[in-house]
């Protein structure tokens, strides 16, 4: 086998089946019982958003050297990302960074094969039929840290909020996610976007990109955060910005605005 094949990832089931002692579904983690979801589910949404699973033949191709990175400018959700995987399947914490991007990584096997599982190799959401609302509002949470955007723009005669979701291959899952948890959206877009890096790579490309803008009044008012401090600024200076400027105070339970954001 050439290197140039060996070093090939394997990113879907059809390509590798995990060799797992054991298959854990969510819900279920390596020597623990009886744990809740919402952890295992916010790391599962991070790796769906930014993320990487490979699974790469080692050099007598018998067996496959698994891996799982995390990468993200945010240092706070890759940290949060090293202690669920610590406390859930022993990983060893190793972040590397080059001062404005950080990246976890891990070979343990047991964590690899369970989001391997869980997610088909990043190729579907999680099962999440019989989660509660807190669970799904902490999968969505995991997909908007890693690869949902949150920021200002100018509207007509007033300041907006967007917040929108650019992974292409799970659009219609996130849909299906946000009607169940009753969150407004918009109509879905396509724009390009300039990335000049991905991780520690140069790249300057362009990619295209579809987003679902996600109504933030919406968003809030149904439980819906960001675990992200960066982003969850921002979340917080609009909602604020709407309770002081845009609607009477009748209109909004600022109370529970105050506690959810």
């Amino acid at each position: 086998m050439s290197n140039e094949n060996s070093a090939q990832m394997l990113e879907s089931p059809e390509a590798q089946t995990p060799k797992a002692g054991k298959v854990f579904e969510i819900g279920q983690s390596a020597g623990k019982e009886n744990i809740t979801n919402k952890e295992l589910l916010y790391a599962t949404g991070l790796i769906l958003g930014d993320g990487c699973l490979s699974a790469v033949p080692n050099k007598n191709c018998s067996t496959l050297h698994k891996a799982i990175h995390l990468g993200s400018m945010d240092k706070d959700i890759v940290e949060e990302f090293s202690r669920i995987l610590t406390q859930h399947f022993g990983c060893k914490a190793n972040i590397i960074t080059d001062g404005r991007f950080y990246e976890y990584r891990t070979s343990k096997g047991i964590a690899f094969d369970y989001f391997a599982i869980n997610t088909a190799y990043k190729t579907k959401f999680p099962e999440i039929k019989y989660s509660t609302m807190e669970e799904r509002l902490s999968l969505l949470a995991g997909l908007l840290d890693s690869d949902g955007f949150a920021s200002f723009t100018k509207g007509k005669n007033r300041e907006q909020f967007r917040m929108g979701f650019t992974n292409t291959r799970f659009i219609m899952e996130l849909t299906d996610l946000l009607d169940k948890l009753n969150i407004k959206y918009g109509k879905i877009w396509v724009n390009s976007h300039q990335t000049d890096y991905i991780g520690f790579r140069k790249v300057g490309k362009q990619l295209t990109r579809f987003t679902v803008p996600i109504n933030a009044m919406s968003f809030v008012e149904n439980g819906g955060y960001f675990n992200c401090y960066r982003k969850q600024s921002k979340l917080k200076k609009y909602i604020e910005l709407m309770k002081s400027c845009y609607f009477e105070p009748h209109r909004l339970n600022a109370e529970r605005l105050s506690a959810m954001v």
